[in-house]
């Protein structure tokens, strides 16, 4: 998924999503790279709850969406319940 980046709905999209998770469900989403080091409560939480889930944020490189015309700097989120 790759929700939108305004005002954190990329971090409320994806809790919405987690929370909806099967028990052995598989998700990848793609964040702003704020989700890395934000510290707002919200963000914190995802962090916290991907973590939990045994998930993991990672940065990805920063040329990533160039040939979109972007240069928003993006994290790629992944939480795999089948492990």
């Amino acid at each position: 998924m790759n929700p939108p980046f305004l005002k954190r709905s990329d971090v409320k999209h994806v809790m919405h999503a987690i929370a909806m998770l099967a028990k052995r469900g598989r998700l990848q989403a793609i964040l702003s790279a704020g989700v890395l080091f934000r510290e707002d409560t919200l963000t914190k939480a995802l962090r916290e709850r991907v973590k939990q889930l045994g998930g993991q944020i990672s940065p990805l490189p920063d040329d990533t969406f160039r040939e979109s015309g972007t240069k928003v700097k993006t994290a790629r989120l992944e939480i795999d319940l089948r492990r």
